[in-house]
């Protein structure tokens, strides 16, 4: 199921389905949108959850902010981000608002003015979370796939030298430990596994993007900015 497909469901009517793609929509940006409240604007990470949280309830469930998205007027999450910075902007401005009352002040922060009005696009902070959730979906895909066809060492090499020396800053292992440890014949038996494992890898990064887009066009700009985001780190 596309993005789309998915955007366009969530913004039906109440249903058992408008409600799993909704959840399903929400669990591919909530991370994204958390980060940049966190780490563009500032805010509080308990603050920033229940501003996502009242963001969600307020404009996509009461005003059906789902009904703005248009394929056409360029990527969906560049529509949340601007219509959160909004959002959270409105809330800033009430609280400053309401803290000029004596009987309000000590309720609020210090800082609430200097947060109105703050920036109204995505960042790199935004883009980062975005992609360590595809890459989430993506390695969890392949995962299942391995352990469903019984190709546990394909997994367990691509893990052992790709993705701990990238997440974790772990040294790959050798390929004398893999013959032992997955049980492969030759190091060249290990090398291929490791050439399969990138392939499989590869193409699910494709699978799982292909997802957010509507064109084979869009698909390679996507994996463009994708590589261009996390060559940048964060």
């Amino acid at each position: 199921m596309t993005q789309w497909t998915l955007v366009d469901r969530a913004g039906q009517q109440p249903s058992d389905t408008q409600q799993a793609a909704l959840n399903d929509l929400l669990q591919r940006y909530w991370p994204a949108l958390r980060m940049h409240l966190v780490r563009r604007r500032s805010i509080d990470s308990h603050d920033a959850d229940d501003l996502v949280q009242s963001f969600i309830e307020s404009q996509i469930l009461q005003r059906n902010l789902l009904e703005q998205a248009d394929s056409d007027r360029g990527r969906f999450r560049n529509l949340l981000v601007r219509s959160l910075n909004n959002y959270v902007n409105n809330q800033f401005a009430a609280r400053y608002a309401n803290k000029r009352a004596p009987d309000r002040a000590a309720n609020l922060g210090d800082d609430d003015a200097s947060r109105v009005h703050q920036v109204d696009t995505p960042d790199h902070e935004f883009d980062v979370a975005w992609a360590r959730t595809l890459l989430g979906d993506v390695l969890g895909r392949m995962e299942r796939e391995c352990r469903d066809t019984e190709r546990d060492a394909l997994w367990n090499i691509f893990h052992a030298r790709v993705l701990a020396p990238i997440l974790e800053g772990a040294t790959p292992v050798d390929y004398e430990t893999l013959i032992e440890q997955c049980g492969f014949q030759s190091p060249s038996q290990a090398s291929n596994a490791l050439v399969t494992g990138k392939r499989m890898f590869g193409r699910l990064l494709k699978t799982t993007i292909s997802e957010y887009v509507l064109s084979e066009d869009e698909l390679e700009s996507e994996l463009e900015d994708l590589h261009a985001i996390l060559s940048q780190g964060s």
